[in-house]
């Protein structure tokens, strides 16, 4: 398979999406099989039979970590890291400070800034609490 994938194309490819029911074993044979057709039955087996679940079936977050090799933006990933947020930015009462960064990056007073300029803010509001790739799969 190539390796250069990442998830969302490995999910487009395999026509899913994150929130996609768990796969039998057929669907999931065939979900592999539209990534790379070279996919033998045996090596399909053995790669199901490794992260299947105790009801025979592979949740799609499982597979795409699997194939990716890490675990991605998932609506239970965003909620995790929103709440972070929010208990270190706003309960902790540093939202003036964390508007004040955002009003410095916005430089055409539209309310909006580049991703990387987010990135910078959020790890400043943290300091660098998450690593490079946590706060990369929030902003994107």
């Amino acid at each position: 398979m190539a390796e250069s994938l990442d998830a969302d194309d490995v999910l487009f490819q395999m026509k899913l999406k994150y929130w996609d029911e768990p796969l039998d074993y057929t669907n999931f044979k065939a979900c592999i099989r539209r990534i790379d057709p070279t996919f033998s039955e045996p090596q399909c087996r053995a790669l199901f039979n490794k992260i299947k679940n105790q009801v025979e079936v592979v949740e799609i977050p499982v597979l795409i970590q699997n194939l990716c090799g890490t675990l991605h933006d998932t609506v239970d990933y965003k909620n995790k890291m929103y709440l972070n947020l929010y208990n270190e930015i706003f309960a902790a009462g540093r939202d003036g400070e964390f508007l004040m960064l955002l009003e410095q990056d916005d430089f055409k007073s539209d309310g909006k800034i580049r991703p990387d300029n987010l990135e910078r803010v959020i790890f400043r509001m943290t300091n660098n609490k998450y690593t490079e790739l946590e706060v990369r799969k929030l902003v994107r």
